[in-house]
């Protein structure tokens, strides 16, 4: 059966700086976009290699979007809140819910 792995995907460098700057967790988040797409683009390679049952999905995110969802959700501004956005933004995608 596939899977379906949402990642949180900044689209500039610029909301990536942004959200680094507003997130409780900035000291270990990574220190450039330019990391981070690499870690990123390393991980979907991964899930994606021949015999993983495996499907990403590239949450592309808007910041002001995502800051709204944490305000009225309660959630901080951390690597958590962005798992389970990236997650409803997926199931929307696909019609399975969230939102």
């Amino acid at each position: 059966m596939k899977q379906i792995v949402a990642f949180f995907w900044y689209r500039t460098a610029e909301e990536f700086e942004y959200l680094k700057s507003v997130s409780e967790d900035s000291a270990t988040h990574f220190d450039t976009y330019a990391q981070w797409l690499k870690a990123a683009e390393n991980g979907i390679k991964q899930l994606s290699m021949p015999g993983k049952e495996n499907e990403v999905f590239k949450a592309e995110v808007d910041p002001e979007k995502y800051l709204a969802w944490c305000r009225s959700s309660g959630h901080k501004i951390n690597s958590k809140s962005r798992t389970a956005y990236a997650n409803i933004l997926c199931a929307s995608h696909y019609g399975l819910g969230g939102q």
